[in-house]
């Protein structure tokens, strides 16, 4: 963690010593996270089956220092903060009557970094419709899930009440197995239009590395990329 942290803090050094080129825009809006998942037979390079999970909806926000290449092109560097949450709950009641009700959510914090292309075509001096396209970089800072079981009808009564339970899912599985990494570099592309200094965009990032995986004694692996779809709104000084 002391690495990543000692990157993220170049990073933004970084930006803010180069802050007097740049326009700066401040930017807040809507977060989806999806997991894919991909399973590959043995020896196979093709993925035999794939499947998208979601992993919860939230927000983002941060800056992006946007450095004018032309009056069309651009190239920007960001700082962002995510956050997501996904909720599941559901009951089941064995053959001797026991219920179990069970609540889980779980809650993904990171920092993007996106350094992105863009392009601007002014339909009038206040008006403009842009596109961006380039690498994310992700650190994970956590992926905590937590689990809340109540159990009720059991015939010995101390297994009755409230069990909670926590997981780190960026740490390694006690009894061994790894969790997710941190670190993820994804594509991400998105359009926008801004109307003097406000400015409405939408995107999508697509992680490309995997943020884990599984392997049985068969050799089938499982594989799993996390992508994010954004919709946001922005003001620019």
């Amino acid at each position: 963690m002391r690495k990543t942290y000692t990157f993220i803090f170049f990073i933004v050094t970084l930006l803010f010593a180069t802050q007097s080129f740049a326009q700066l825009s401040v930017n807040v809006g809507y977060a989806n996270r999806t997991m894919n998942s991909h399973y590959y037979r043995s020896n196979s390079k093709v993925p035999a089956d794939e499947a998208i999970m979601p992993l919860g909806n939230g927000f983002y926000a941060g800056f992006t220092y946007n450095y004018a290449l032309s009056k069309e092109m651009g190239v920007s560097a960001g700082l962002y903060y995510t956050y997501s949450k996904k909720i599941r709950e559901g009951s089941s009641e064995s053959s001797s009557g026991v219920l179990y009700e069970v609540k889980e959510d779980t809650t993904m914090k990171d920092i993007n970094l996106p350094i992105l292309f863009n392009y601007k075509y002014c339909i009038s001096d206040d008006l403009g419709l842009f596109a961006f396209a380039g690498p994310n970089i992700q650190v994970g800072i956590s992926a905590l899930t937590t689990q809340t079981i109540k159990t009720s009808g059991h015939p010995r009564r101390f297994m009755n009440g409230t069990h909670h339970g926590k997981l780190e899912l960026y740490e390694p599985f006690e009894g061994g197995g790894a969790g997710f990494t941190r670190f993820d570099v994804g594509a991400m592309v998105g359009l926008g239009v801004q109307y003097k200094h406000i400015r409405l965009e939408a995107g999508y990032n697509m992680g490309l590395l995997e943020r884990t995986r599984s392997k049985d004694k068969n050799g089938e692996v499982l594989r799993w990329n996390f992508n994010l779809l954004f919709v946001g709104v922005g003001y620019t000084f």
